[in-house]
């Protein structure tokens, strides 16, 4: 994992929304907790919609975002979408 200084990991709430994905952020947070990891903060601050989404609702395809909010966008309206095919 790469990430500034100031790491600040929140829920992302579609991956705290979904029922398949829910238990597996409440460890990952829980775990987080247990070791003192503090950039793991347990409360959704953003949803993202990005190819986790497509995976999840299209794919059925259990997965969930971990991202550090806190920088430029990386992706642009010019970014190519991905296809998926099934």
């Amino acid at each position: 994992m790469i990430a500034n200084t100031d790491l600040q990991i929140h829920q992302e709430r579609n991956s705290l929304w979904w029922r398949d994905t829910r238990p597996l952020v409440e460890e990952i947070w829980a775990t987080a907790a247990r070791l003192g990891v503090k950039e793991f903060i347990p409360k959704p601050k953003h949803e993202v919609n990005d190819d986790h989404v497509v995976l999840h609702e299209v794919g059925h395809i259990s997965c969930i975002d971990i991202i550090d909010f806190d920088y430029p966008p990386w992706h642009t309206q010019k970014t190519r979408p991905i296809n998926v095919r099934l």
